[in-house]
């Protein structure tokens, strides 16, 4: 069956089935998600490029001294890609608007831009809290002509003295949040949010979001996304972070003249800290760049124990496997003893039970058959750990079933308290 969709120009498209319908309006609201995060993105890599032009080099913990050459350039430049990200963003709310007016509809010929009060009772409210903040975080950046001095007290050698930040150094360190914008764009473009799987979430009563896709992509390819989508992104966000807010007070904190005026280096840093290799050689002086080193060590353990417990997964056995491994591991030894018993007689046989030679075949055949039942005796701990396993996951099994028995039994007496209600 053919579908149409009339367009704000008047002219109409026509699709072989509803499902292409769909797919189209779909994938219309994506593509302006990633339109909107590629444009915030390029704002983020300005704000950097300026910031490192900017910076003087007669900058101290009290002067907050910058170079002027092309001072706005830069800025004007990142204006421009935040107004056309937040433009794009308005689009995407309203194509997808007319995705969900569709789903709910799932009409022959449908027209998105026929009646706007008829748009405004199908389309879900995409005004809400969250779009609010995300256009306040994107409105954040290093405007044109801001040039105000932000002084924050730090106590220095018992006495207090006041370090010296740009206004726009710290709207430029909130930008690194826009990264969010770039994540979920590009995860909209996974087998897990294309239309037809999130048409599959909503038959089986589960909210499609980018929750629910990342953790299919940590299910499938946990390793790829927790090293190359958490971990390095981490470190090199984390550290750039961590070196705007250092790099200003390295003439009262010699030690780290050098650590953070790099980049590469305060990446490095922060590398030590979140894999714990660090110890606190390099620690941070000020009381932002310490939060940050927090931040970095408490995500680098809760990663680093992902990445533990993907490898534990990996290495280990199936059933199978299992079984193949405890004949492979009791045959061998076995087999030495075997092999042993066979030797010690036979030379008993030939030169006597007390001979030197017929006693050291014995200390042979003593030793395996001690590693023998060494060897049993861990099979049978792995059997009994495994059965001990077993029994808890059943025991659990159960009381889920008996409290899943007595929501039914809940539900099914509100639902005819309620039937008796109306009917009343």
């Amino acid at each position: 069956m053919s579908v149409s969709l009339i367009d704000l120009t008047g002219n109409s498209k026509n699709f072989d089935d509803k499902e292409d319908l769909s797919s189209h309006l779909f994938n219309k609201w994506r593509l302006c998600e990633l339109v909107s995060a590629l444009f915030a993105a390029i704002g983020l890599a300005l704000a950097s490029i300026d910031y490192e032009f900017t910076y003087s080099s007669e900058r101290n913990h009290s002067n907050c001294a910058i170079d002027e050459k092309e001072i706005e350039t830069y800025k004007l430049a990142l204006v421009i890609s935040t107004l056309l990200s937040i433009n794009f963003l308005f689009i995407r709310d309203r194509e997808k608007s007319h995705w969900i007016a569709y789903l709910n509809n799932q009409k022959s010929r449908y027209n998105p831009y026929e009646s706007v009060l008829q748009r405004k009772a199908e389309k879900r409210k995409t005004w809400n809290m969250i779009r609010l903040f995300e256009i306040l975080l994107l409105f954040m950046i290093p405007y044109p002509y801001m040039n105000v001095n932000v002084y924050i007290p730090f106590r220095n050698n018992y006495e207090t003295i006041y370090i010296c930040y740009t206004l726009n150094e710290i709207m430029y360190s909130i930008m690194f949040t826009r990264l969010y914008l770039l994540y979920r764009a590009i995860i909209n473009y996974t087998p897990y949010e294309n239309h037809l799987a999130r048409n599959f979430c909503t038959q089986n009563n589960t909210k499609a979001n980018v929750r629910f896709s990342f953790r299919c992509l940590v299910n499938q390819h946990s390793i790829i996304v927790i090293l190359f989508l958490l971990f390095w992104p981490s470190i090199i966000f984390l550290g750039v972070i961590t070196r705007i807010y250092e790099r200003p007070v390295a003439d009262i904190a010699p030690f780290q003249i050098d650590k953070f005026q790099n980049p590469l280096s305060a990446m490095w840093i922060m590398y030590h800290t979140m894999s714990g290799m660090g110890q606190g050689i390099y620690p941070p002086f000020t009381y932002i760049g310490r939060l940050f080193a927090v931040l970095g060590y408490f995500l680098g353990t809760i990663l680093t124990a992902f990445i533990i417990l993907f490898l534990q997964k990996q290495t280990e056995f199936t059933t199978k496997q299992t079984s193949a491994f405890r004949s492979i591991y009791k045959t061998k030894s076995a087999a030495l003893c075997v092999q042993a018993a066979f030797s010690y007689f036979l030379t008993i046989n030939e030169k006597g039970r007390y001979n030197d030679e017929s006693l050291q075949k014995f200390e042979v055949l003593r030793n395996r058959i001690l590693e023998f039942k060494e060897r049993k005796l861990k099979l049978s701990e792995m059997n009994t750990e495994r059965d001990i396993s077993i029994l808890d996951l059943k025991a659990n099994v159960n009381k889920l079933e008996s409290q899943m028995c007595k929501m039914e039994v809940l539900f099914e007496k509100i639902a005819n308290y309620a039937i008796e209600n109306l009917s009343e």
